[in-house]
């Protein structure tokens, strides 16, 4: 006799998959930022070097771009704010110069300078590949046991 088709599971498996799959796309997401950021690039692009890499004189002008107290690192793998299944959200707080670099803004006193693009954060093709693949695994699952 051949198995019927368990329609409440399926429900079931659907109910849960709203509470689930926010949370894993939502650390997907941050595990991604967080790796573009140790790895000092973003969208497989380098980051621009700071002036004082490109002439050290000290050790500690050759450390890691964006990492001189690890702050800023730190404030990136805890910038979720809301994983829903209408929205995940992720929002950089109490760092105030997370958005200068992230954006390429002004920075600085008086006139202030430019300060080069070292994105972090945001989506990209690849990303959106990740979050895809993980959707995809997740429906399959919805409709088995």
């Amino acid at each position: 006799m051949a198995d019927s088709f368990n329609f409440q599971r399926v429900i079931a498996n659907l109910d849960k998959v709203k509470n689930t799959l926010p949370k894993v796309l939502a650390n997907e997401t941050k595990n991604y930022f967080v790796g573009e950021f140790n790895n000092q690039q973003w969208n497989g692009q380098k980051w621009k070097p700071s002036k004082r890499q490109e002439n050290p004189k000290k050790t500690r002008d050759t450390a890691a771009t964006l990492v001189q107290s690890g702050t800023l690192r730190r404030a990136v793998i805890n910038s979720l704010q809301s994983a829903t299944f209408e929205k995940i959200y992720f929002e950089v707080k109490d760092v105030d110069y997370a958005k200068v670099h992230n954006d390429g803004l002004r920075a600085g006193r008086g006139a202030g300078f430019q300060m080069p693009k070292r994105q972090f954060m945001g989506q990209t093709r690849k990303l959106g590949d990740i979050q895809r693949a993980v959707i995809d695994k997740t429906i399959d699952k919805i409709w088995q046991g």
